[in-house]
């Protein structure tokens, strides 16, 4: 699961990349995607027109080449070419829509089938028993850089009867249809959940799981519960109200956070016994997600920026450790992440994606020691406000603001050297 992970930052959700470099028009792009699904094949048919805003000009989109295009329309003045490509991650197919007057609003429309889920992905993305889509398995037509936000319609059939799916906006179930309306644009459209889902609800919450009473998923509810009241301190009420998390049945992968929606697996195959774990781990990883579904994120396939959402998020996860465990904890977990830090490499200069090791182990290392220097709320003067910098050079920019340009100009150096204090 979460392919992309290592592409993009956690999605989801402001400006980067391709889609930063253009002005946002007024009217974001729209999907409005009907579609069937059969889940004991795990296949899907679908139609996709997109609304195109006014003035976005030829426009690609790429889907996973296990489906089958059967059609696909570019309206008046357009015209259409398919390819297969390998970027940004392999086996996709480019749809390439090309039109006349690129400055008037066009839609398009793609029509295709196949199956859902991905033969390398140990779990199926849709059977009878679970759900689990998103832009990661590219079941959806999105972009080529990844960075697309749109509002959504659509109106999804054949879901098994006891089968309980969420999703972003505004949803509801009609007998085997999934209807969803979404006026935020974002640019993924998760569907998750699971047979026996329950909604267990608290302030600025919807926690949705099987099995409420499991150790492991009580532990995961009083952290969302408590990181919701975390980031409502720093940063006020969540721009979408309530944050949804859905706790999926699975044992492998990760989970993933998207605007005012977070998924996590139950760590387990159904039937397993509940693994045996730290609290302080499962806090650290839902305080993270939450900070990317509590604040925008960054969108697109970004790599001197992927800091910003990742290492950022892990670094209030550590936070969050520290006001619910005592510093001890955190600094326990922060000693491990600087041991592995070592040789993690830069976080901003490669031209591609810093490594794994670098986004999560030493981004929050090099984060605590620019706060050991300048102090918290130095820090939070960067990274707290309503506005939180997407790119580095925005960081630098109030960095240097808040703490001078030697501060700001070291701390860059940093990020491009990769050097930690680890021992």
């Amino acid at each position: 699961m979460r392919i992309l992970s290592a592409v993009i930052a956690a999605t989801a959700l402001a400006t980067a990349g391709h889609a930063q470099a253009q002005p946002q028009a007024q009217t974001p792009a729209h999907y409005d995607l009907k579609a069937r699904l059969d889940a004991a094949a795990g296949r899907i048919a679908a139609t996709l027109t997109v609304s195109l805003p006014v003035g976005a000009g030829d426009t690609a989109f790429v889907l996973a080449d296990r489906f089958r295009i059967e059609r696909v329309d570019a309206g008046p003045g357009g015209a259409a070419t398919i390819a297969p490509v390998d970027t940004p991650i392999p086996h996709l197919n480019r749809i390439a829509f090309h039109f006349t007057d690129p400055r008037a609003p066009h839609w398009v429309s793609i029509v295709y089938d196949g199956v859902v889920n991905d033969p390398d992905d140990p779990t199926p993305a849709l059977s009878p028993q679970r759900i689990e889509l998103n832009i990661e398995d590219m079941w959806l037509p999105a972009r080529e850089d990844l960075g697309l936000a749109f509002t959504a319609d659509a109106e999804i059939t054949g879901l098994p009867h006891d089968l309980v799916a969420i999703s972003q906006g505004r949803f509801e179930r009609r007998g085997d249809r999934l209807i969803i309306h979404r006026a935020e644009a974002e640019t993924d459209l998760p569907i998750d959940g699971a047979v026996g889902l329950t909604m267990i609800h608290s302030a600025d919450v919807d926690f949705w799981a099987a099995e409420q009473d499991d150790p492991l998923v009580a532990a995961l509810r009083r952290d969302a519960f408590g990181a919701a009241a975390f980031y409502r301190k720093l940063y006020g009420a969540p721009a979408i109200d309530p944050v949804r998390m859905v706790i999926v049945p699975r044992g492998d992968g990760a989970g993933y956070g998207e605007r005012s929606f977070v998924v996590m697996p139950t760590f387990r195959k159904p039937g397993a016994p509940t693994p045996k774990f730290d609290e302080t781990s499962p806090a650290s990883f839902v305080a993270h997600e939450f900070r990317h579904a509590w604040m925008p994120n960054l969108q697109g396939v970004p790599t001197d920026d992927t800091w910003l959402s990742e290492s950022v998020a892990e670094y209030f996860g550590l936070r969050y450790v520290e006001v619910t465990f005592g510093v001890k904890a955190r600094d326990v977990m922060l000693e491990r992440k600087r041991k592995a830090a070592t040789g993690a490499g830069p976080l901003i200069g490669l031209g591609k994606k810093p490594s794994g090791a670098a986004l999560y182990q030493e981004g929050p290392v090099l984060l605590f020691d620019l706060e050991a220097k300048i102090g918290r709320p130095a820090v939070d003067r960067v990274l707290v406000r309503k506005d939180p910098p997407l790119t580095t050079q925005a960081f630098s920019k109030s960095l240097r603001e808040v703490a001078g340009a030697d501060v700001a100009r070291d701390f860059e150096a940093t990020l491009r050297s990769g050097v930690t204090n680890a021992p």
